[in-house]
């Protein structure tokens, strides 16, 4: 196995999104995920060039979507303390239920699809 430099806070493989309102995306994934902002850089227009948020420790990268970098969705799974807490504070804010919370042999989760077209897998461990 090769020696991975990666600087702290980071990790190996993190999601990075390209979206439309990515200001308004990170302003949800902090109220409905309880997501916390590393960093914020904007472009001359005023739209997020580059933007960081944290949920435990793990790293999603996102910018605003622009005709050279368009949109694109992403499906992420992510583990959550409270997953009803989740459910109802994603459905309040406009996100559709693709699946309601159900129990798995590795905890209950449910599916969400964000106004972005991005669809969430929040989980609560068993």
């Amino acid at each position: 196995m090769q020696d991975l430099k990666v600087p702290q806070g980071y990790q190996a493989v993190m999601a990075y999104l390209i979206l439309p309102e990515a200001e308004a995306f990170m302003d949800w994934a902090i109220a409905v995920l309880g997501a916390t902002e590393k960093m914020r850089t904007h472009r001359p227009d005023g739209t997020i060039a580059h933007s960081e948020i944290s949920l435990g420790e793990s790293t999603i990268m996102l910018g605003e979507s622009s005709p050279e970098w368009p949109a694109n969705t992403a499906g992420l799974f992510v583990y959550v303390a409270n997953v009803d807490e989740v459910y109802a504070k994603a459905l309040a804010s406009g996100a559709t239920s693709l699946m309601a919370i159900t129990e798995q042999p590795y905890g209950r989760t449910c599916g969400l699809r964000d106004r972005w077209g991005n669809t969430w897998w929040p989980t609560q461990a068993l």
